[in-house]
């Protein structure tokens, strides 16, 4: 027989290894439903080492005695990608599709790092053509926060969540959460008409219905249909709309265009029928930076301390809002040009190591070169945004660093935002008040659920931000109004 632990090192490769080849396995699992099923080969120690579900399966009291296990919840893939991190440590995603499957089967058997990596994952990397997804996950393991980062995802690119071919797929309790919304990025209701219908022809197809019987779209839509604003449509647009006719009665499309065309008519709107007449906002896109008043939070020094930075220096800061807010950016300070008289009074002063060894990087010029990076991240440490500053500054100087994407960052929910300095040098820092800082009405809190914090907190100096600002039209869509929403 071969001996093939003598030609792996590691124990994350002997793992694979065992996973892979299946050899002394004592346990098999039947997993998916229908013609999807797959057994997997495992070890009954090694699953329980990891995961206490699994250790009350194989040595609890009810102890599961059903050879091979049958899980039908848990996709084969979710389920392969799991036991790679069981055997190897290994995390691999690539999709949020594959995230939210793995995140399913993670806190299905109480893995709670893998459960976070899967979050952060999701929290990343969740764009358009996933939101729906993303969001019906979201609700299933009650995650309000990213419910919101979605839905607002879906609103400012609701045409493309509606074109995309994944939307009739969505729940029901998703097309409603979406025809709740006031703000939607939409040219015209007729979107949202022509959407349901689609919608409700795939889920007939789906349910084996007739898809040309209006009571059976007009089933599978539920309260779908009365949450569509027809009377914010033009007698045009009701009139030419090809799905009008098949999800209403000629009585209702009569009584509906009457109040579109005439709202003072005597025609009532048929019960069941919304009565709204204000138009869902063009786009809930926020504009551009320049189209925002960017306010500036600047923070109070306390005390000043010349810090040197070696190789690479974190610093950080939490903090909170009292009302929803986009952040923009951060400011900080650039190095200080010190000259070696000044350098070594410094050192004295800041009492350093005789024996820590520092590259002297003082400059006869009157700039060089910064590296900065800036993650901005929620109270479970999940990215939101990030920065990468490399440009040439000049010295004692505030540097303004733009995020990627402008964050939305929410009420009375604690964020982190963490600068990485990556050039030797010296840097003006110091300690800050504790207390709140008030810009523009918005009340900033810092050092928020550590309040032990006292030295170099962090280097930022002031937050860029602005207020939520939503762009309104009118219904002939030609002259754009701002409007402020809270």
């Amino acid at each position: 027989m071969e001996d093939w632990q003598l030609k792996l090192d590691r124990v994350n490769e002997r793992g694979k290894h065992l996973l892979e080849t299946g050899i002394w396995s004592d346990c098999q699992f039947l997993v998916g439903d229908g013609q999807h099923k797959k057994k997997f080969s495992t070890h009954k120690m090694i699953l329980s080492m990891s995961s206490p579900v699994f250790e009350a399966m194989f040595y609890g009291g009810l102890a599961e005695e059903n050879d091979p296990i049958e899980i039908p919840d848990v996709q084969p893939e979710a389920f392969t990608a799991m036991l790679e991190y069981i055997y190897t440590d290994e995390i691999n995603l690539t999709t949020i599709e594959q995230a939210c499957e793995l995140c399913y089967a993670a806190k299905k058997y109480m893995l709670p790092f893998l459960v976070n990596q899967c979050m952060s994952y999701i929290w990343k990397d969740v764009k358009y053509p996933m939101a729906c997804r993303a969001y019906e996950f979201a609700k299933l393991f009650d995650e309000a926060h990213l419910m919101i980062r979605c839905m607002e995802i879906i609103a400012w690119n609701t045409t493309l969540v509606l074109n995309d071919r994944n939307f009739e797929d969505v729940e029901p309790s998703t097309l409603l959460a979406i025809l709740d919304c006031e703000k939607l990025n939409i040219r015209s209701e007729l979107e949202l008409v022509l959407a349901i219908y689609k919608w409700a022809v795939h889920q007939c197809k789906q349910k084996g219905l007739e898809t040309n019987k209006q009571e059976n779209l007009r089933s599978v839509l539920g309260p779908a249909l009365s949450k569509i604003r027809f009377l914010t449509l033009s007698p045009a647009e009701f009139a030419s709309s090809p799905a009008i006719p098949e999800l209403l009665t000629q009585d209702e499309a009569f009584a509906l265009l009457m109040k579109i065309s005439s709202p003072s008519t005597v025609v009532t709107v048929p019960d069941g029928f919304s009565v709204s007449t204000v138009a869902r906002a063009n786009s809930t896109q926020p504009t551009s930076l320049l189209d925002h008043t960017v306010y500036c939070c600047e923070r109070t020094i306390v005390q000043h301390i010349s810090i040197k930075n070696y190789s690479r220096m974190d610093s950080y800061v939490t903090f909170t809002v009292n009302k929803d807010i986009v952040l923009h950016g951060i400011m900080i300070p650039s190095q200080l040009k010190l000259d070696s008289e000044e350098e070594s009074d410094v050192l004295q002063r800041e009492e350093l190591d005789e024996n820590r060894v520092y590259c002297n990087t003082m400059s006869t010029g009157t700039t060089y070169m910064e590296s900065v990076k800036v993650f901005l991240q929620d109270a479970r440490g999940r990215q939101v945004s990030c920065a990468l500053f490399n440009k040439r500054v000049g010295f004692k100087q505030l540097i303004d660093i733009k995020l990627t994407e402008p964050a939305r960052l929410y009420a009375n929910i604690t964020y982190k935002l963490i600068v990485e300095l990556n050039k030797r040098g010296w840097y003006p820092m110091g300690t800050y008040s504790k207390h709140t800082n008030v810009s523009a009405g918005v009340l900033f809190t810092f050092c928020v659920g550590d309040p032990t914090e006292s030295f170099r907190d962090c280097i930022i100096r002031s937050i860029l931000f602005s207020e939520p600002m939503y762009r309104r039209r009118s219904r002939n869509f030609d002259q754009p109004s701002f409007q402020e929403i809270d």
